[in-house]
């Protein structure tokens, strides 16, 4: 079976804005698990503890039809060992953004399925995780991105839209409202957001992914305007190589690049990114969990419907 795999790479430049002239050094696949279950893995965030460089990102579980957020460790960010699984729902989960607050570790993953933005707070880091809060709720956000700059900001993209949504607070864990929406404009396919928000000389740069032909075709880069107390507008980086990351027409990237973050470290950044492949599958048992997988897709709102046309009336309610 063909199917589109995700791996993660590894590489250390000195300026961010040159990645992608780098050389990758090291890469994380499916087969750090060492097991059948898991289809692919993507979405990385990399954080430093104690010199060991902690690399927190998605992985497919196919046998429970969903995303966790698993954890891999290295020393030189070449040789690489999984941790273990961090986070397990029972929602799909993605995008784990992990990062450091007041002397403690937290992580926001994607947890659109339940219709709210969740923040979780090591207990045990790297594998011990309690939910702190729910920071928005009421649409399935994907990929929120958080940063802090006096207070704090999070651009969030509502599934099948055509806008982002920037929400603030001057608390972490509560406090959070919405400020601004930006629609499409003339860059309706460089919305998504695609890695951590980050800063260079005093000016905050936003990754974003381009879906113009297909998911996750390349990444772009925005620079955020801030007036003030507020996030005011975004527009491309100029003086940027844009698309700053793509398909490489062969290898592990060649059919797309759709994620960026790093941590500086040494006067060096340390990046993580991620890339597809068309990869030809001979595993029976991925085969047989995908085809499990589809039909559960596809079963889910079928059995939404028919559980709502069984369920007992409410008493004194009519359906009309």
């Amino acid at each position: 079976m063909v199917y589109e795999e995700f791996i993660i790479s590894c590489a250390i430049t000195r300026e961010i804005f040159n990645i992608g002239e780098a050389t990758y050094i090291s890469h994380l696949s499916r087969d750090l698990f060492g097991h059948s279950a898991i289809e692919f893995v993507a979405d990385p965030f990399v954080t430093l503890k104690d010199g060991v460089f902690y690399v927190f990102f998605e992985a497919m579980n196919l046998k429970k039809g969903r995303g966790e957020i698993a954890v891999a460790e290295s020393r030189d960010f070449l040789h690489w060992k999984l941790t273990g699984t961090a986070l397990s729902e029972k929602w799909h989960l993605s995008y784990p953004q992990v990062f450091w607050h007041g002397g403690a570790c937290y992580l926001v993953p994607e947890s659109g399925e339940q219709k709210a933005v969740s923040l979780y707070r090591a207990a045990e880091f790297p594998l011990g995780w309690e939910k702190v809060a729910d920071l928005v709720e009421g649409r399935e956000y994907l990929d929120s991105s958080l940063f802090f700059d006096g207070e704090w900001t999070m651009i969030s993209y509502p599934k099948r839209s055509d806008e982002v949504c920037v929400f603030r607070s001057p608390a972490l864990e509560h406090g959070w409202s919405q400020v601004a929406r930006w629609s499409k404009g003339d860059s309706a396919d460089v919305l998504r957001p695609a890695g951590r928000i980050f800063n260079v000389a005093g000016r905050w740069y936003r990754p974003v992914q381009r879906s113009a032909e297909f998911y996750g075709q390349d990444l772009w880069l925005k620079r955020l305007e801030l007036t003030g107390p507020d996030v005011a507008s975004e527009q491309l980086a100029l003086g940027v190589r844009q698309p700053l990351l793509g398909p490489a027409g062969t290898g592990w990237n060649s059919a797309c690049m759709h994620h960026l973050d790093f941590v500086r470290h040494g006067g060096d950044c340390y990046v993580v990114t991620d890339g597809a492949s068309l990869v030809l599958d001979l595993s029976p048992v991925r085969l047989l969990y995908r085809l499990r997988y589809q039909v559960r897709k596809r079963a889910a709102p079928l059995l939404g419907k028919a559980r709502r046309l069984v369920l007992p009336r409410t008493p004194g309610r009519s359906r009309a």
